[in-house]
C-alpha cells in the first residue's frame, strides 16, 4: 500500500471516529498533538500501522472535569501495514459500546501505559480491566479471558 493511500485511509478512519474533532484539529493543535503521540505509542506497544489505532473523545472521562480523555480504538484483525476497517459508533454509554476489537485510555500517571477497558457487568458501560505496558500484557489479558 503506498504512502498516499495510507495516509488517505488514516484520515478516513480518524474522520469516522471523531467528526468534529478531525475537522477541528487545527482549532486544538495540542489536543490533536496529544491525540497523535498516544496513537503512535500504543501502535508501537502493539506492533501495529499507526493508522489502525483511531483516537476520539472519551464522552464519558475527563481530565479536571473539562478536558476528555483520549479514547482510542484498535480493531482486533488489524495488522501491519494495514488500517482499521471497523468505526466506532455511539449509544448512550459513548462510541465505546459499538464494534469489535480493543478499546484503551491512557494510565493518568504513565502516558507510555494504557488501561483496556471492558464492559462492566453491572453498568454495562467500559471500565478499565487490565494495564497494558507491553503486547505480552494484552497477551495475558486475553488468555485469562472476558472481565
Amino acid at each position: 500500500m503506498t504512502l498516499t493511500t495510507r495516509a488517505r485511509r488514516a484520515a478516513e478512519l480518524a474522520r469516522r471516529a471523531d467528526p468534529s474533532g478531525f475537522e477541528g484539529r487545527f482549532a486544538d493543535p495540542v489536543g490533536w498533538k496529544v491525540r497523535a503521540r498516544y496513537a503512535a505509542t500504543l501502535a508501537c506497544m502493539l506492533g501495529i500501522d499507526p493508522a489502525g489505532v483511531t483516537v476520539r473523545a472519551d464522552p464519558v472521562r475527563t481530565y479536571g472535569g473539562s478536558y476528555p480523555v483520549p479514547l482510542l480504538h484498535v480493531p482486533d484483525d488489524v495488522a501491519p501495514a494495514s488500517g482499521a476497517t471497523c468505526y466506532p459508533g455511539d449509544d448512550e454509554h459513548g462510541a465505546a459500546q459499538a464494534g469489535g476489537g480493543f478499546w484503551f485510555i491512557p494510565e493518568t500517571a504513565d502516558p507510555a501505559v494504557f488501561l483496556r477497558l471492558g464492559g462492566c457487568r453491572e453498568c454495562g458501560g467500559l471500565v478499565p480491566v487490565a494495564r497494558i505496558a507491553h503486547l505480552a500484557d494484552l497477551g495475558a489479558d486475553a488468555q485469562r479471558g472476558p472481565a
